[in-house]
């Protein structure tokens, strides 16, 4: 049985339309949560959890009255939102569902799980759309030591909660590739290891069981995403949250959220998201992860590395004392938001340059007809040098990159 087809058939009826791109402040996700499950009989009950190392509150939700407790957190990372957009879809499916074939799958998960969701983890690297706390830590290293609040709210609720399942929601960057081929990774799974051998069995542990949930998530998305989907690196991170959980029992479903093309935006991803996790809690509910085989997620390909957010092929390089050189040139975009202008700051860095043929593009442009002019014995990637890409038949004729910003034609 294969829900997914269902849930994408319906999957706009959910969507959560105020929040529809990458870039949002944690107080803006709180208004459109309240406005989600403020009715007088919700589904939901909403509670703080606590507070950041800033002040800003964390709220977890719960959902269902079953005897199987799961556990899901997101953007742990605060520039790592596409499961949090996911989540509210979720809620508006789990709050309100259209037709009867939706109340009757809303009320198998009411009556099987009970759901913890925790959307925002690190409120104050959402603010600023940053991977680290306020307190500069990468909070999923922070497993061990605990010190940031974040990291202990969300260790005191599992205990307390004790998850037979627990799904770590996260972003990965846009350069994976399924292997090395010149397909991006649009979702990534990972079951983790609990041990530094990788086991997958052992007395107390659900990491086989994981791997099974993984498989009908992997199987159920097969039609829509088919060999756009990998497995993330399984060595074992002693320090971080999906390795311990695993290794507490937690059994632990890791979803990396990637890139598909032409989405910048990840609303496609979300959409994907939302389909993945529905799904699996699906599977669960009615015991089709009993005896699944795990070959859909052993045959998953691990991760490659093979993009560039935009390349810039066979571009001449003049230089003031040496021979001209013919190179590609690979950028990536990033994002920050300054607090000093209220505004989120786009901007794309040279990251690498030279023989890049066994690389890929998301974007890829031949400038052969143009040259670079420099002044300097080099291109810094360091100091992010302003060029100026000069038609070679038409020195009017311009391509500029201010301060690693692409800028266009000119």
């Amino acid at each position: 049985m294969n829900f997914t087809s269902q849930l994408l058939e319906n999957y706009l009826l959910y969507k959560e339309k105020l929040l529809v791109y990458r870039h949002f402040q944690p107080e803006e996700f709180n208004k459109v949560l309240f406005d989600c499950i403020k009715k007088q009989n919700s589904n939901f009950e909403l509670k703080k959890l606590g507070d950041s190392a800033q002040k800003r509150p964390i709220y977890h939700l719960q959902f269902g009255n079953g005897k199987t407790p799961v556990l899901l957190w997101s953007q742990m990372h605060g520039n790592e939102p596409t499961a949090t957009m996911a989540l509210l879809d979720i809620f508006h499916f789990l709050e309100n569902p259209f037709t009867e074939e939706d109340k009757k799958l809303v009320e198998t998960l009411k009556n099987h799980f009970t759901l913890h969701f925790v959307p925002v983890l690190n409120p104050d690297g959402t603010a600023l759309y940053t991977r680290r706390t306020a307190q500069g830590i990468d909070m999923n290293r922070d497993f061990l030591q605990r010190q940031t609040p974040e990291a202990n709210l969300l260790i005191d609720l599992a205990e307390k909660v004790q998850p037979q399942f627990s799904f770590n929601l996260h972003d990965q960057r846009s350069k994976y590739s399924v292997g090395k081929t010149p397909i991006p990774t649009t979702l990534a799974f990972l079951a983790p290891a609990f041990d530094i051998e990788t086991t997958i069995d052992k007395e107390g542990m659900r990491r086989r069981e994981a791997m099974q949930v993984i498989s009908l998530m992997v199987e159920g998305l097969e039609k829509e995403l088919g060999d756009k989907m990998a497995k993330y690196d399984d060595a074992f991170e002693v320090r971080a949250f999906g390795d311990n959980f695993q290794k507490l029992g937690y059994g632990t479903i890791l979803i990396e959220s990637g890139h598909y093309p032409n989405d910048w935006e990840k609303q496609e991803v979300r959409k994907y998201n939302y389909a993945a996790i529905l799904n699996a809690l699906l599977s669960v509910a009615n015991g089709l992860e009993k005896d699944k085989s795990i070959t859909a997620y052993d045959e998953l390909p691990f991760n490659g590395t093979q993009f560039y957010d935009v390349i810039l092929r066979n571009v001449e390089v003049e230089y003031p004392q040496f021979v001209t050189a013919k190179m590609d040139i690979a950028f990536e975009r990033e994002t920050k938001f300054d607090v000093k202008e209220h505004q989120y700051l786009y901007k794309s860095q040279i990251v690498d340059l030279g023989d890049l043929s066994t690389f890929y593009g998301h974007e890829e442009h031949n400038f052969e007809d143009y040259k670079i002019i420099m002044q300097s014995e080099k291109i810094d990637l360091d100091k992010n040098p302003n060029l100026v890409f000069e038609n070679k038949q038409n020195p009017n004729k311009r391509f500029v990159v201010v301060n690693g910003v692409v800028s266009g034609l000119i």
